[in-house]
């Protein structure tokens, strides 16, 4: 049954576990779905997906790695369907093998592309595959939507996307009274840092251990995730003697990373590329200063939206500026509360809900009329 909203489906990979990505996703659907007919189709997933959002639907089960090469044949009949609207395709492991399959033309579609960076593609033989393949795809896009002014910078440089827009993520804001009375927490002993991030070689949480290992005692670390280098990083602790003082916490869900943050003198952020830096919003928001490697992102985000330092990316500077980090004021009250205006004003649900209201509402106009061009010219 129609209800004469526009209607937009968002192709996934998978929304479990809620993961930055995911957690963007849902957080974009949650703006948008009283204004459009959103439907979710999920390439890869269970059960759990479609609890979190209305009218999902699952193509199969999960797909990890070189596995997702198995959503060509989930996604070549699915593409094909009359009923989908504009489709948002949620990142270059969705984007690729969805333009690979479906006919040219068979419905108005939007790359929402979070990954490629060139900083990440020096790290990630598989993301430089899927560049390559983009670069012939994506211009079968109608529009690219990147998260950043990065991303957005890396892909002009293919030359041959129609049209490229940077909209945020949606990142909330807490009012000037909930940072006041959340300021107002007990002393922490010593200096407790924490990492928050999957264990990925992107991520370097090497040079936090390694940074570890240059303070005394009083400093200790948790490293929030989970992923491919859990057991690297363990043995680099144990190597550096420092295992009494890390602890590696694994996968947390929000609630628990936030306590994590409360319980934080300080977040360290070693990653060396980033697309958005969402968990320097989240630090922010636990009123947490942040200390971070220099990246195209962090120079942007941070101290503007998250107040904190940028480092060298190198062990011996990262320690020396945890040290006068720890011997210095923490940031005034007045530092998070303006931090938090400018990412409400800027990442805010109206705002960025406002953009793609735009886009999208402009991609159904050139739909209906080109309909509309059709019946008047048999």
């Amino acid at each position: 049954m129609s209800t004469g909203k526009f209607r937009v489906t968002f192709v996934v990979s998978g929304l479990t576990p809620t993961l930055g990505l995911e957690r963007v996703t849902l957080n974009l659907i949650k703006a948008l779905e009283q204004h459009l007919e959103i439907r979710v189709i999920v390439i890869g997933g269970s059960d759990a997906d479609k609890n979190l959002a209305s009218r999902v639907e699952v193509l199969g089960p999960p797909l990890q790695g070189w596995q997702r090469l198995r959503s060509l044949a989930r996604l070549y009949s699915c593409s094909r369907r009359s009923d989908l609207g504009t489709v948002v395709l949620v990142g270059v492991w969705t984007a690729v093998p969805w333009l690979l399959v479906a006919p040219a033309f068979a419905s108005r579609t939007v790359v929402w592309e979070h990954t490629l960076l060139r900083e990440k593609l020096l790290h990630s033989r598989p993301l430089r595959i899927l560049k390559l393949m983009s670069r012939c795809l994506y211009r079968r896009a109608d529009h690219v939507v990147a998260v950043s002014s990065p991303v957005a910078e890396d892909m002009q440089e293919y030359g041959n996307i129609r049209r490229i827009t940077v909209i945020p993520n949606v990142v909330e804001a807490p009012a000037p009274r909930d940072i006041e009375q959340a300021l107002v927490k007990p002393p922490i002993a010593g200096c407790h840092i924490v990492c928050v991030g999957s264990l990925t070689t992107i991520k370097a949480q090497h040079l936090a251990l390694e940074a570890l290992a240059l303070l005394d005692e009083q400093y200790s670390l948790a490293v929030v995730g989970s992923g491919p280098r859990m057991t690297a990083l363990t043995e680099l602790a144990e190597h550096l003697g420092i295992e009494d003082r890390v602890e590696f916490t694994g996968y947390l869900d929000r609630n628990s990373v936030k306590e994590e943050l409360h319980q934080a003198s300080l977040l360290l952020h070693c990653s060396v590329a980033e697309t958005f830096g969402l968990v320097y919003a989240e630090a922010a928001d636990a009123f947490v200063p942040v200390l971070t490697v220099d990246t195209r992102v962090a120079r942007y985000m941070v101290p503007r939206y998250s107040p904190g330092w940028i480092s060298e990316a190198t062990p011996e500077a990262l320690a020396k500026a945890i040290r006068e980090i720890h011997r210095t004021t923490p940031f005034p009250t007045e530092a998070y509360i303006e931090a938090a205006r400018l990412r409400g004003l800027d990442f805010g649900v109206e705002r960025i809900r406002g953009d793609w209201l735009r886009l999208l509402t402009d991609l159904s106009s050139l739909d209906a009329r080109s309909a509309a061009t059709t019946k008047g010219n048999p």
